[in-house]
């Protein structure tokens, strides 16, 4: 509550700035005899910064019924209906009518006056006067503000009545206010997010090699998450098949008998029903499995930044391979939006097994590197690669 205008520290602006940022609204009040004694737009701005509101009052009660107004809006509470009335002494007036929905689960009414004695009067939706020390039924006594919340009330056209009990000369108005207290809605759920599967061993490896996948993921909401694991390569001629159905588990063992490369896929959800269409969220990895008794390099591609990452953004791929050589030659190529979908060499054989990329376009991407001894020919493809998969935004 203020006039609006600022002569004294410390500067509001400040906290109005740290209250819109953590999502918290200010409702401002004007208080003077006149709008023009009050800085309103200095106040109406600062309201509408934060998703607050702002009233101008003059007098006493305008103020007590605008602080409950903002009480009951703060409170979670609802306006159903508002009424402004007059009543003589001895004399019972209908303030008004307003309908219950079926879903309000609590009932407010509140009777406010400026300075004579009133008595709040209410009648259920069959016709009967509540009474207010039946259980169920919170009642504030006939001091003023005189309020009732009545649990679970009865859906249906409810009537209030306001009887003057003591009334002075210059004080015959009242204000009633019917609320409601909105069923509390179930927290909308945040799907969970996979941030890696690896493979142990790495690629590549022979025939019968029993490799052990694990998948890593968190749930914003501390979800039990489930795990599903889909395979894709020569043993599936190369359609996709399930390998794990859903479970908590987060490892899938898998002991490959044919050679070539292949796809393998986890989908995670925070739901175990399988008829379940909601967000389910995958992370996919390539493994080779190679010809029997071929000697092979095994070779790991990784990324320093998790995809996606947005355009523009400088990306360093390091390529791992075991056994370790200092005559070892690395070649990175490339697929994707940027190079019309077909397969460009990114850095031709060298021996920095890293390599840079600052994607311009948006889209999926696939990366690879070859590594082959120094001493081998530059023909073909020759060595052992790895794949790599990202999506740029």
């Amino acid at each position: 509550m203020s006039d609006g205008h600022h002569n004294t520290a410390p500067d509001p602006d400040a906290y109005v700035t740290e209250c819109k940022n953590k999502g918290i609204p200010i409702f401002t009040v004007g208080f003077a005899k006149t709008e023009s004694e009050v800085d309103e737009a200095r106040l109406r701005e600062i309201a509408s910064n934060t998703d607050g509101e702002y009233h101008f009052v003059k007098d006493i009660f305008d103020l007590q019924n605008t602080f409950l107004k903002l009480q009951h809006k703060a409170s979670g509470w609802e306006a159903i209906a508002t009424y402004i009335g007059d009543v003589n002494q001895g004399e019972t007036v209908t303030a008004g009518s307003f309908n219950v929905d079926p879903s309000v689960t609590n009932l407010r009414v509140t009777l406010n006056w400026p300075g004579s004695n009133l008595d709040l009067i209410l009648f259920d939706p069959n016709g009967r006067q509540v009474d207010f020390n039946d259980p169920g039924i919170i009642y504030s006594g006939d001091a003023k503000p005189e309020f009732v919340i009545i649990k679970d009330p009865q859906p249906g056209t409810w009537t209030a009545k306001v009887y003057g009990k003591t009334i002075g000369s210059s004080e015959k108005y009242y204000v009633l206010v019917a609320n409601y207290e909105p069923p509390i809605q179930p927290k909308k759920n945040q799907p969970p997010e996979v941030t890696s599967l690896l493979p142990a061993p790495p690629s590549p490896q022979p025939p019968a090699t029993v490799i052990r996948w694990t998948a890593t993921a968190s749930d914003p909401d501390g979800d039990t998450i489930y795990y599903r694991f889909d395979l894709k390569g020569p043993s599936t001629g190369g359609a996709w098949k399930m390998m794990r159905d859903w479970s908590t588990s987060n490892t899938w063992e898998w002991a490959p008998t044919r050679p070539g490369d292949y796809d393998i896929d986890v989908w995670i959800s925070d739901n175990s029903d399988p008829a379940y269409e909601g967000p389910t969220i995958g992370s996919r990895c390539y493994y080779t499995i190679s010809e029997t008794g071929q000697p092979h390099k095994m070779v790991t591609l990784t990324p320093n930044l998790p995809s996606p990452q947005s355009t523009n953004t400088k990306i360093s791929w390091t390529a791992t391979a075991e056994p370790s050589s200092d005559t070892a030659l690395y070649k990175f190529s490339l697929k994707g939006p940027s190079t019309g979908y077909i397969w460009r060499t990114m850095r031709n054989w060298d021996t920095g097994k890293t390599w840079e990329w600052t994607p311009t376009r948006s889209g999926d991407y696939e990366i690879d590197v070859w590594v082959r001894e120094s001493g081998m020919s530059a023909s073909g493809e020759e060595g052992t690669g790895a794949r790599g998969y990202f999506t740029i935004i």
